[in-house]
């Protein structure tokens, strides 16, 4: 039996606490083995649905935000927005005008093409900038067969226990 096609669309305002419970639920299955507890426990549901309720309800808009449904459940979600923001710059400037700032999909999902439909929708083919962990050799895999390439510039990010991000630019 296969699995129902997945549907992309934008994210609304309605979404935030399905989106809430895909970053806090993807943040443990992906990096359960990378980060410390402390960082993981950190990452609360309320902590994340406020985060996305002020995200998807800013005028003017941050940037291009989708979401991954799986018959009536979402599953992933994207966003993207400009590169100004001190989340993209971390210790450098930015090299892209446009930075992806999250991409998560929940592991039942993985492999139906829900990560591609998700870069794709909310940065197009073009030139953009990411950072990613250094351990997360799975992601990195995925941005580079997607046009990434790491750049050579890295952060230790206090926020999670000194673990070390690439950035990866197309």
């Amino acid at each position: 039996m296969t699995a129902a096609p997945l549907r992309v669309r934008d994210a609304t305002l309605a979404d935030a606490e399905q989106i809430a419970a895909v970053h806090v639920d993807s943040w443990r299955e992906t990096y359960s083995t990378m980060l410390p507890s402390r960082v993981l426990d950190g990452n609360t549901l309320a902590r994340r649905e406020h985060m996305w309720r002020a995200i998807l309800a800013a005028q003017p808009v941050l940037g291009a935000t989708a979401v991954v449904v799986d018959e009536e459940k979402i599953v992933g979600f994207a966003f993207a927005a400009g590169s100004g923001h001190p989340d993209a710059r971390r210790n450098a400037a930015p090299v892209r005008d446009l930075h992806l700032f999250s991409l998560y999909v929940l592991e039942d999902a993985h492999r139906r093409g829900a990560g591609t439909a998700l870069l794709e929708r909310v940065l197009g083919t073009g030139p953009a900038q990411l950072w990613v962990l250094r351990e997360n050799t799975g992601a990195r895999r995925f941005y580079e067969r997607r046009g990434f390439a790491e750049d050579g510039v890295t952060f230790t990010d206090p926020d999670l226990d000194g673990a070390v991000e690439l950035r990866m630019v197309r």
